[in-house]
This record gives structure tokens, sequence and C-alpha cells, in this order.
């Protein structure tokens, strides 16, 4: 005799429910799915912001420590900043160049920061930087001080 609900021929999901189950996970999955794509453009334009603004302080420091200027070249176009100093360049890869050049960013494209030994840049310099959450880097010349708005 078998009791009620421990029917052998009972136990598991049917084909049936469990493809129910995974069509349901798959719809929610594309409701939620687009709204995360935001929050990762949000993010990258933040780390390319922090990644700007932190090879520009490096770069200033490098001036006041090695006693030789250092450029810093932001090139818009081609998505890479690149270090200059001493007769030494180093690229760095920063992001979409898509992403970077949406209207209303710089004109040129190439856009040049000078920090001389004394710790001051040549000339004041913004660039902005594009994407989710526009922001601009600043580098306010007498002071070389370095600052995100």
């Amino acid at each position: 005799m078998s009791l009620p609900g421990n029917n052998p021929a009972r136990r598991g999901f049917t084909l049936l429910e469990l493809m129910v189950v995974l069509v349901l996970l798959g719809l929610a999955a594309s409701l939620v799915g687009p709204r995360f794509d935001g929050v990762l453009n949000f993010v990258r334009g933040a780390d390319r912001v922090q990644m700007l603004a932190d090879t520009l302080r490096a770069a200033r420091n490098d001036a006041v420590r090695l006693g030789l200027p250092h450029t810093v070249e932001v090139d818009y176009l081609n998505a890479q900043l690149r270090t200059v100093a001493g007769g030494r360049t180093e690229s760095l890869a920063w992001g979409d160049a898509n992403t970077l050049l949406q209207p209303g960013l710089p004109d040129p494209a190439l856009k040049t920061v000078r920090f001389l030994p004394s710790g001051s840049a040549q000339r004041s310099v913004h660039l902005p930087v594009g994407g989710e959450g526009d922001q601009t880097v600043h580098v306010v010349g007498p002071t070389g001080r370095v600052w995100v708005e």
C-alpha cells in the first residue's frame, strides 16, 4: 500500500514545468538586462575620469620629483593617454573613441598638458570625458592642481 504523495511515478518535474520556468526566467532577464547597461556605461565613464586624473597627477609628481618637464597628451581620436618625459613616451589605452568623441567634446581631438619641474602646468586646461555622467578634469596652470567636476 502506498501513501498519498509518495507515488514513485510522480517524483520530480515534468518537461513542461521545466520549460515554463525557463521561459519565465528568460523574460525576467530580458527586462532587467538593459538596465545594467546604463550602470556599466556610468562605471566605465568614472573609470576613464579616474584614469585621466591619476595620469595627470602622476605626471605632475614625476616632474617635481625628477626635475624634468612631463607632458601628458590626451588623444580623444585614438582613445589614448600618452606621457612624454625625457625622450620617453608611454601610451595607455583609454576607453572607446566613439564614446569619448560625443558631440560637444573637444576640438582639437589632441589636448596636451605640460607640467614643469616647479609643479605648475604651462597653462590651464579643461578635459571633458564623455559617456554616461559626463565629467571634466581640470588642470589649474599656476598651481598644477588637478581636480574633477
